[in-house]
């Protein structure tokens, strides 16, 4: 379905959202340069998710870090309060969920548990 609607230009949709946003910025809800550039990033970091419908899970950790960046970013243009340390540890258990769940369970090891227990 996604391959439907996106076809091969991401780029026109991301081009279609950014005039949306400056549409609505400016004729129904005022949003400041910052938020509407912040809104238009994390649309593109939505796409950058669509994307990874396309890859392998193991291969998709950092293209969904980088979305949950964008949504803290999101959040902060509009008045979301969160300290640089909360900002960094919720991106470090973000990581570390996304890794244990897509990435773990679809890595094999390199030496068998056999041969390591045994040395």
């Amino acid at each position: 379905m996604t391959r439907l609607v996106l076809g091969r230009e991401p780029a026109y949709w991301l081009a279609l959202i950014s005039g949306l946003v400056a549409f609505v910025s400016s004729a129904v809800f005022p949003l400041t340069t910052e938020q509407q550039g912040v809104v238009n990033a994390c649309a593109a970091a939505l796409f950058g998710l669509i994307t990874i419908g396309f890859l392998d899970k193991e291969r998709s950790v950092a293209a969904i870090v980088g979305f949950f960046k964008a949504l803290i970013a999101v959040g902060l243009a509009f008045g979301l309060s969160l300290s640089p340390e909360v900002q960094s540890t919720a991106m470090v258990v973000v990581e570390l969920v996304l890794t244990g769940v897509l990435v773990r369970p679809n890595v094999e090891p390199k030496v068998k548990a056999d041969y390591a227990l045994a040395r």
